[in-house]
């Protein structure tokens, strides 16, 4: 069997791989580390606001909804005490200033990604893992991560509406790096979650955890709900990168890619001749054949048509052939 330093071709496939998973302390979906500038932490009932969010589909007002900021109002309202009544008025108001900042800042980044790249980065976090690295001795230091990952959506009508929060039409998933960390580092393969989540329980589901993790010293579940911008994108890549292996290390224009040579000839063995020029790209290629997520130009197209040029190339159905 080829050692894999021996061959250019894996080594330089499993770079790859290394470079699009982030297993550092740097990956929020990690360490999390909640405050008011990067998320807000609501109240309700975890079960509750799930069933009214995935079941029911109704549009939340993030105004009536009870955080630690809403707490603190009702406190100094029904407060008698004068004594630093003013300062504790003025400290509440400039925690709810926090709070709207970071859900502007939220809906823009949810818009922007959206834009740019067709992904949502808004999620409702259900549950946090607190854990700490058990291959170091001795360690005291806790890491959070969140358990399971609601997509929603925040919007406001306009500047003087108070913000929604409403489902966001893509998978609730169990946080895919805490569940590749666990697979990985312990052995613990967390079971895909019900199609219909409405058959989804919060807390059936934490106690399943629970379970799994019953043998990691100090490890917890805390039950809490925060709002919070989170990517996971590149793990998406990395996981086709493992499900279609065999296909990626056959492709002819990977393999060019990654320095790989003709094992008889000793020449790069992709035929660049079979790339329409940027010109024809748009006479050669059918508008109605592409399925880009987003608007892209002939040079843009070249890259990410090639496969399926070859396709077409093949059953000989380009309109020059």
């Amino acid at each position: 069997m080829v050692n894999q330093l021996e061959n250019p071709l894996s080594s330089r496939i499993a770079t790859w791989k290394k470079n699009l998973i982030d297993m550092s302390k740097r990956n929020s979906l990690l360490n999390f580390k909640p405050k008011s500038t990067n998320s807000v932490r609501f109240q309700e009932s975890p079960s509750s606001l799930f069933k009214l969010l995935v079941d029911n589909e109704e549009q939340l007002d993030c105004e009536k909804m009870s955080t630690p900021f809403t707490d603190q109002i009702a406190k100094i309202q029904a407060s008698t005490i004068l004594e630093d009544l003013d300062k504790k008025k003025t400290d509440c108001r400039d925690n709810s200033e926090l709070q709207k900042k970071f859900l502007t800042s939220c809906e823009q980044m949810q818009k922007k990604r959206m834009s740019e790249q067709g992904i949502n980065t808004s999620y409702l976090s259900f549950g946090l893992l607190k854990w700490k690295e058990t291959q170091i001795a001795a360690t005291s230091e806790f890491f959070l991560a969140p358990l399971l990952l609601v997509p929603v959506t925040i919007k406001r009508i306009s500047a003087n509406d108070p913000f929604s929060l409403s489902l966001f039409d893509d998978d609730i998933v169990v946080n895919p790096f805490l569940a590749h960390m666990l697979h990985e580092y312990h052995g613990i393969s967390i079971p895909e979650l019900p199609e219909d989540k409405s058959d989804l329980d919060v807390a059936e589901l934490w106690a399943e955890v629970r379970n799994y993790i019953a043998n990691l010293e100090d490890w917890s579940i805390e039950e809490d709900v925060y709002l919070s911008s989170f990517s996971f994108n590149k793990l998406v890549m990395y996981k086709d990168m493992e499900t279609y292996k065999d296909l990626i290390e056959s492709h002819p224009l990977i393999r060019e890619i990654a320095g790989v040579l003709d094992e008889e000839s000793k020449t790069q063995i992709f035929d660049h001749t079979r790339i329409p020029d940027e010109s024809s790209m748009d006479r050669d290629v059918p508008s109605q054949e592409i399925f880009n997520i987003l608007d892209a130009d002939s040079s843009q197209q070249q890259a990410i048509w090639q496969p399926k040029w070859d396709e077409l190339c093949t059953s000989g159905s380009t309109r020059n052939r």
